[in-house]
């Protein structure tokens, strides 16, 4: 059976059998749905037809000069395979003048290609004649008002047909065939080949011309000669004009008929078939396949692109034995088979990727590159899109933003290059999107790849032929850029010819840059910009022909013409190469006139004029100048000005070499030396020193000059080891301050020794040495708890132990020192034991400010190191506080507040056994002064006693008699103010609130309990003051009462929030712990050494009596009498 067939847009017709023909719709069936399936309409035949064809409403057959059409008439939208068409139904049946060679058919024409070359058009009916329902699917179906219907189907009648009522032509027409072959049936003009579209019959001469006629008009509008006959045609049915040919050596061309451009097809087959345009084509891509009888190949046809119009071979298909081609449809190739069957071959560059298996598919970059730019000259760009997940590397997006670019797509490339964050190329394609014009746009891509030459034609042929100079400019393309200027640009020559000149002056080619500023200088006269800028630029041609004329060797000339010259940087350009060609005097001119004297200089060094040198020397700062001209100067033997030079020039070892050798100054030498530390000058200044033999200054330029060892040796050797431990004692290593220590034990000298042990941590050998040194010195012990705080070792702790105690020499040392030993070990409970016994001590022998200061002293300093202070510490400091501040406050006329003071004191009068009775006396005359008469009644009656009586001092005696003879009790109630921690009254100079059973914070300034709404530290002890009084005191006393600090009023803060004070206060006073003296009261001593107990019993012991330790070594400082 003959395999027979035609398609029209996604219809198909083939004969199925000798007798039969079928006509199938394949927009479903090449969707790669296997449940999918074409309509189908059958077709019987009266005849064994040797020609089929199939149009938008008809199907057509044809034998010898006769052609049958039936029309595609159908009862529903979905045919049954198996149904069949009306078997009754008559054909239109036309008859032709010869035998029918091939029959094409749209939607109202068929044109047969007759045996003796010639070409029939005519309508297969007339409108309305027969009602017809196209098989196309509705998108196709929208250009044709068709509009079926179960009931009364309609006619489908063409939107635009203007001239139906033409029944036939045949061509070549007949007046045409006079003209050129002069009869019907000439040769030369035989008609070899036909197509029929929508919009154009197309048909090919034996004399090599492919015509388009319009069928609307009936007019020829097209016509294209080639050299050889045409064979085939095969225009595109959908998506534009092109028409694809083949002539008599069988090769294959592609023409756009609206501007007769033609290209040959690339990798056309010999033995090709034939041609397949893709219907279903993407927007703006043009895809088509041939093929041969093994191979169907997949080309791209690119109108647009920066190399013009190309046509691209984008893959191969196997094709399989015996198949016929007939309709591509989105990539799917649907062939007849001899059997009478429909195969559909799907074409191996249309095949769908999986975005699980892209990777799989294509591992390596250039192959995912490869493939996103086949996916979009498919036109797939949503299936590009999906990948942008899958595809991490740079370089395949890259490369579709190139493939875009070549084809002017600025959007998809800038969305690639978008998407590798290439914001460069991102920048630069969006400055491009406004250009409207192709030629213009497909210059600026060839720039971007690189093409110049390429790039430069576009932009000739653009609006903006000007481009082409800028971008020979900027790519300093300078002869080009000439060349262009003077047919494009004139006025731009001079500024080029300039521009140009300066490469050439760059590239040392300067009888060539000569020349070109000399073009540039004549044509100045055309320069395109304001005067100002012709000025500009006529001083810089200027200033380049002195240049070349001085590089050249014309060095008269060249002056001549810098004689006026007043451009600094001219100035020194030539200068330079002045210099350069060895003319000294000439390039210092320049210099000097520029005002670079720096380089001045080194030119007349060069020229060796010193002279000239020592005239420019107030105006240079370089070093080398200065060393250059000092040397020259030191030749010369010319001292001072050498050194002088060298000391500008900051060459101090240069200097101190001048100043020992040549000038006997070292007074100057010693004093340089010292501030700068210079090694090489510390060597010269330690060799003068060594010659008069003042080895201290030796030793101290050896430990500059870095000759520790030698330093060392003439230390040891001349005894001045001291000054040498002096001098390294910041970076002494460890084994020289063993090697010092060795040598201050070795003369008896253990104190130095011991420090140096000290210092280098050999705590066992720095106690042996401070304990072998005279008791008398009190630096030692000191030293010696220091070593053993460091050391936390028990070992040397019972040593210093058994020395303090006067076991080792028996001689008991003072107790201050087993204070310090306890700071020093960290044992703060123990330390503060300590201090309130020497404390108590020096109280009971009158020494209230050495107490005084002893506790605030251990008070701080446990409040530094977080620890509580105990409650005795706390109330004995308070009470020593109080009876101190009385002076203050008397001095300053505040006599109550004295007043109150010394009644504290009185209340606790026991503790000061020293100075009972001039402490009463105190208290009965300021009480009896402020009006306090009960509490001077209380004490005058204390102060009669037999014990106190006669110590009374006489001048207050009789007074204090008649206080008590003729008493008066009244006195006014004390003021009362709210407790810090509860606000509940508390007479203000009471301590202690009944309410909250709180110990209340002192005032400093007034020994006044404290209020929360009056609150302020002293800056220095931190310790709390009412701000207002605290503040009166320092206008009269501006000394702090409690730490003595010299302070000012404005000094003073206000604590805003004084809880975080009174809560610290609260915690921070240990309250359990009680330390008390006499021979009724127990204590509580809890060491943190074994070995320390017997210390801390000797000192309990010796707190109960009167000459136990320490008691010889205290002093009284007498009472006070107000």
């Amino acid at each position: 059976m003959p395999t027979l067939g035609g398609a029209w847009e996604t219809s198909v017709a083939y004969l199925t059998n000798l007798k039969e023909v079928s006509v199938a719709d394949q927009s479903q069936s090449t969707s790669r749905s296997a449940s999918a399936q074409p309509k189908l309409i059958r077709k019987a035949l009266e005849i064994e037809p040797t020609v089929v064809a199939v149009g938008q409403n008809h199907v057509g057959v044809a034998l010898n000069n006769r052609a049958w059409f039936y029309s595609l008439q159908i009862e529903s939208e979905v045919i049954p395979n198996d149904q069949r068409g009306i078997p009754n139904e008559t054909p239109i049946i036309k008859e032709y003048l010869a035998s029918v060679k091939t029959l094409h058919m749209n939607t109202d024409y068929a044109a047969a290609l007759l045996s003796d070359g010639r070409l029939q058009l005519h309508t297969i009916e007339k409108a309305g004649s027969i009602s017809t329902i196209s098989l196309a699917p509705p998108a196709m179906r929208s250009q044709y008002d068709i509009s079926p219907s179960a009931h009364s189907p309609s006619p489908a009648v063409p939107k635009s047909n203007k001239k139906l009522d033409v029944q036939q032509k045949i061509f070549p027409e007949k007046e045409v065939t006079t003209k050129t072959e002069g009869g019907a049936g000439g040769a030369g003009f035989s008609i070899s080949c036909a197509a029929l579209t929508a919009e154009f019959l197309v048909y090919g001469t034996a004399n090599g011309v492919v015509h388009h006629y319009a069928v609307d008009e009936w007019v020829l509008v097209n016509e294209y000669k080639h050299e050889k006959e045409i064979q085939k045609v095969y225009p595109q049915y959908h998506g534009g004009t092109k028409c694809i040919f083949s002539d008599v050596l069988n090769d294959g061309y592609l023409v756009e008929p609206i501007s007769n451009e033609v290209m040959q097809i690339p990798q056309w087959s010999a033995n090709t078939q034939g041609v397949l345009w893709e219907t279903s084509q993407a927007p703006g891509r043009s895809i088509f396949v041939t093929w041969d009888d093994e191979y169907i190949t997949t080309y791209a046809y690119e109108a647009v692109t920066i190399k013009g119009p190309q046509c691209l071979v984008l893959g191969a298909t196997k094709l399989p034995y015996g198949l016929k081609p007939l309709l591509l449809l989105s990539g799917m190739l649907t062939c007849q088979t001899p059997g009478g069957r429909l195969s559909v071959v799907p074409l191996a560059t249309h095949e769908p990727d999986t975005l699980a298996q892209f990777t799989k598919l294509y591992p390596e970059e250039q192959e995912q590159g490869k493939r996103l730019q086949l996916l979009y000259t498919l036109g797939k760009l949503k299936d590009i899109w999906s990948l942008t997940d899958t595809i991490t590397s740079h370089k395949p997006w890259i490369m579709l933003g190139e493939a875009a670019l070549r084809v002017l797509d600025i959007h998809v490339a800038r969305r690639a290059y978008r998407h590798v964050r290439n914001a460069g190329m991102v920048h630069t394609l969006d400055g491009l999107e406004s250009i409207e014009d192709k030629t213009l746009l497909a210059g600026h891509i060839a720039a971007i790849f690189m093409d110049f030459n390429a790039a430069q034609e576009l932009f000739l042929d653009s609006p903006n032929p000007l481009a082409a100079l800028e971008l020979r400019r900027n790519l300093l393309h300078w002869e080009q850029a000439l060349s262009l200027a003077t047919n494009l640009a004139p006025d731009e020559v001079t500024v080029i010819a300039r521009e140009y000149a300066q490469q050439l002056e760059f590239d040392e080619k300067y009888s060539e840059a000569i020349a070109m500023y000399e073009r540039a200088l004549s044509t100045s006269d055309k320069h395109p910009g304001p005067d100002a800028a012709r000025d500009d630029h006529q001083i810089a041609c200027s200033a380049g022909l002195t240049r070349m004329t001085i590089r050249l060797g014309d060095i008269s000339r060249g002056m001549k013409m810098l004689a006026h010259a007043t451009d600094q940087q001219l100035l020194s350009d030539c200068g330079g190469i002045l210099d350069g060609l060895k003319q000294y005097a000439e390039a210092a001119s320049c210099y000097e006139r520029c005002g670079k004297w720096e380089r001045a200089a080194e030119v007349w060094i060069k020229a060796k004029n010193w002279q000239k040198i020592g005239s420019l020397l107030d105006k240079v700062t370089a070093p080398k100048i200065f060393v250059q001209y000092a040397k020259a100067k030191e030749a010369e033997g010319q001292y001072p000005e050498a050194a002088r030079a060298y000391e500008k020039a900051k060459d101090y070892d240069s200097v101190v070499r001048l100043l020992v050798d040549h000038m006997q100054n070292i007074d100057g030498a010693v004093s340089i030396v010292r501030k700068t530390r210079s090694r090489d000058s510390a060597k010269i200044v330690a060799k003068f020193f060594q010659g008069i033999r003042d080895y201290r200054s030796v030793v101290e330029f050896y430990l500059m000059a870095g000759m520790r060892e030698e330093a060392f040796e003439l230390a040891q050797q001349r005894d001045v080891m001291d000054h040498y431990a002096e001098l390294v004692k910041d970076d002494a290593t460890h084994e020289e301050l063993l090697n010092i220590a060795s040598y201050f034990e070795h003369k008896r000298d253990y104190l130095s020794a011991g420090k140096h042990l000290l210092h280098c941590g050999e705590y066992p050998r720095a106690l042996k040495m401070f304990l072998l040194c005279s008791a008398a010195d009190g630096a030692s012990i000191e030293l010696a708890i220091e070593t053993v705080g460091l050391a936390h070792n028990d070992s040397l702790t019972h040593q210093l132990i058994d020395y303090l105690m006067g076991e080792t020499d028996g001689l008991p040392k003072d107790a201050k020192y087993i204070f310090k030993l306890y700071m020093s070990l960290g044992q703060y409970k123990e330390a503060a034991r300590t201090a309130v016994i020497i404390a108590r001590e020096e109280q009971t022998l009158g020494n209230y400010r050495a107490a005084h200061d002893l506790l605030l002293d251990n008070y701080r300093q446990l409040r530094a190191t977080k620890e509580k202070v105990p409650s005795e510490i706390d109330r004995m400091l308070m009470l020593l506080h109080s009876y101190i501040l009385v002076k203050t406050l008397v001095r300053a006329g505040e006599h109550e507040k004295g007043a109150r003071m010394l009644i504290r004191v009185s209340s606790n009068i026991s503790k000061f056994p020293a100075h009972i009775v001039p402490i009463l006396t105190s208290t009965v005359i300021e009480c009896h002064r402020v009006g306090l008469k009960r509490s001077a009644f209380e004490y005058a009656a204390m102060l009669m006693r037999p014990e106190y009586r006669n110590q009374v001092d006489a001048k207050y005696k009789r007074k204090i008699e008649q206080i008590v003879r003729r008493p008066e009790k009244e006195e006014p109630e004390e003021t009362m103010t709210p407790c810090p921690y509860c606000d509940n009254p508390v007479p203000e100079t009471s301590l202690d609130c009944i309410e909250c059973k709180n110990h209340l914070p002192y005032c400093i300034a007034t020994g006044r309990h404290m209020t929360t709404n009056d609150w302020t530290t002293c800056p220095n002890c931190a310790f709390p003051a009412l701000m207002s009084h605290f503040a009166d005191l320092l206008a009269k006393s501006p000394t702090c009462p409690m730490c003595a600090t010299a302070l000012a009023p404005d000094q003073l803060k206000p604590v805003k929030n004084p809880s975080e004070y009174l809560h610290g206060k609260k915690e921070g006073v240990e309250h359990v712990e009680k330390v008390r003296g006499g021979d009724d009261e127990n204590v509580d001593i809890v060491p943190a050494a074994a070995a320390l107990e017997r210390v801390g019993s000797a000192l309990t012991g010796a707190s109960t009596e009167s000459d136990g330790m320490g008691s010889g070594q205290l002093r009284g400082t007498g009472g006070m009498v107000v």
